[in-house]
C-alpha cells in the first residue's frame, strides 16, 4: 500500500508526510531522550497498539528519520534512534510543546505528570534571560520531583530530588498560569498553589527564564 501524500510541492505538507500521522511526533519525542527498545516506547506511550508502532516505525525508519542500532549494553538487543535529520526536529518539537502547554489543564498528581513537565520546561527555558545564572532547583510534587541545573546559560532537567538546591518550590497545582502571568506570584502563594524555600528572588527569576505566553 502507498504511502499517502498531500500531493502538495511544500515543505509543511512534507514534514507532515514524513512525522504527522497519528503518534509519530510522539515517537520522535521519547526518542530525544535517547535511543529506546521497541517496549521500552510502547511503555512510554502506554495506549498505542502495537502494530500501529511496529507502522509508524517501519514508515519513519524508511523516510531516514530514525534508524535501528545495537543498544550500548548489549549488542544483542535492537534499539530504534533519532538519525541526525531526526534529531532536527528537538528544536521544532520544543517550541510545539511551548505552545501546547499554555491550554494544559491542571495536572493529575503522579508520575505521570513528571515526563511532560519536563519537556514543558526545557521548551520554556530562555537561555539570553539566564545569562550567567547558576542555580539548582528542586521542584517537588509530592513523592516526586524534578531537578533543574542551571550554568552558564545552559540548563538539565530530569526526574530527581537535591538535599543541597539553591531553590525548592513544592507545586500543588498547575504551574502554567504562574509562568504565563495569569496568576501573580503572591496569588499563587496566598492560594497555596506553590510553595517554596530559599531566596524569594531566586523564584522570581525561575519564573522570569522559564516564562511562558498567555494563551489568546
Amino acid at each position: 500500500m502507498a504511502k499517502r501524500t498531500y500531493g502538495q510541492y511544500c515543505g509543511i505538507a512534507r514534514a507532515l508526510e514524513l512525522v504527522g500521522e497519528r503518534w509519530g511526533m510522539l515517537v520522535v519525542r521519547d526518542l530525544l531522550g535517547g535511543p529506546k527498545r521497541f517496549s521500552e516506547l510502547h511503555r512510554g506511550l502506554k495506549t498505542i497498539p502495537t502494530n500501529i508502532l511496529t507502522t509508524r516505525l517501519r514508515e519513519m525508519e524508511q523516510s531516514g528519520v530514525i534508524e535501528r542500532a545495537r543498544s550500548e549494553q548489549s549488542s544483542s538487543v535492537v534499539v530504534y534512534r533519532l538519525t541526525p535529520y531526526g534529531r532536527e526536529l528537538e528544536d521544532v518539537l520544543l517550541r510545539l510543546g511551548r505552545w501546547g502547554a499554555r491550554s494544559l489543564p491542571v495536572p493529575e498528581d503522579g508520575p505521570g505528570y513528571i515526563d511532560p513537565a519536563i519537556r514543558a520546561l526545557r521548551g520554556s527555558f530562555k537561555p539570553d534571560r539566564a545569562g550567567d545564572w547558576t542555580c539548582v532547583i528542586s521542584m517537588e510534587f509530592g513523592m516526586f520531583g524534578i531537578l533543574i541545573t542551571i550554568q552558564d546559560g545552559a540548563v538539565n532537567i530530569r526526574e530527581g530530588h537535591s538535599r543541597h538546591s539553591d531553590l525548592t518550590i513544592d507545586v500543588r497545582g498547575s504551574l502554567i498560569p504562574v509562568l504565563s502571568k495569569q496568576v501573580s506570584l503572591d496569588e499563587a502563594l496566598d492560594d497555596r498553589r506553590i510553595g517554596y524555600r530559599g531566596d524569594r528572588t531566586e523564584l522570581e527569576r525561575f519564573l522570569h527564564v522559564f516564562a511562558m505566553e498567555h494563551p489568546m
